[in-house]
């Protein structure tokens, strides 16, 4: 037992507190439960479609599968393919914790994280890293000639 538990994975700062608890969720069954820290990732990658605008349920009230949910977000904006490849392998290590089917490693769970790892980073980290890029770009930048 070890106490605070280590992180999977580190969290950016405009991390969203539902997916940070979902971080420390997964991460505290991590050694314990291997298969159940899987699905605390899959949760997350719900949480995390939650938090961009993609309804868990439908009109009529009835949950919307992960799988449609990720291609819905993916259809709704450019450049989002490689980051919903992202979000759709952590589903299905996920769904192999979560229904036993397989024998799911720690390994797993790991490449689980490095994968949600590198889509907080598309999504959280590198808009705020170009915005701020811009920032100093425009400040630093010569004036148009007259």
């Amino acid at each position: 037992h070890i106490h605070p538990a280590p992180q999977l994975m580190a969290m950016p700062e405009g991390t969203p507190a539902l997916l940070q608890e979902g971080i420390r969720r997964a991460s505290r069954v991590f050694l314990a439960d291997p298969p159940f820290a899987a699905t605390a990732l899959r949760s997350v990658v719900e949480a995390l479609l939650t938090d961009q605008g993609v309804p868990a349920l439908t009109p009529n009230g009835k949950f919307l599968s992960a799988d449609k949910r990720i291609r819905e977000w993916e259809a709704a904006g450019p450049k989002r393919e490689a980051t919903a490849r992202l979000l759709l392998a952590v589903k299905w290590i996920g769904n192999e914790g979560t229904h036993e089917v397989g024998n799911l490693s720690a390994e797993d769970v790991l490449e689980g994280a490095s994968f949600l790892d590198e889509a907080f980073h598309r999504l959280y980290i590198g808009p705020d890293l170009d915005f701020r890029a811009q920032q100093i770009n425009s400040l630093r930048e010569d004036p148009p000639a007259s």
